[in-house]
């Protein structure tokens, strides 16, 4: 792809950045953002390899988040 459409994915990405940190009642801001920028990466990446491992990554991430909310809910 141009390097037209990298610009436009990266300042997509940076756009809803800021405007998910600017939100007040939005309590998943980290996880928004994880998800905007892995996005707009894998869209500017020209490789499947670093596809595999944003996505790996970003499914690790969620994995072990939800396993310590698991975990909180159950000792509490």
């Amino acid at each position: 792809m141009g390097i037209i459409f990298n610009i436009i994915i990266a300042v997509i990405a940076l756009s809803l950045t800021i405007f998910v940190l600017n939100q007040k009642k939005n309590k998943n801001k980290l996880d928004t953002i994880i998800l905007v920028l892995g996005a707009a990466i894998m869209l500017i990446v020209n490789k499947p390899l670093i596809w595999i491992s944003i996505f790996a990554l970003i499914s690790i991430y969620f994995f072990i988040r939800e396993s310590f909310r698991y975990l909180n809910k159950t000792n509490n």
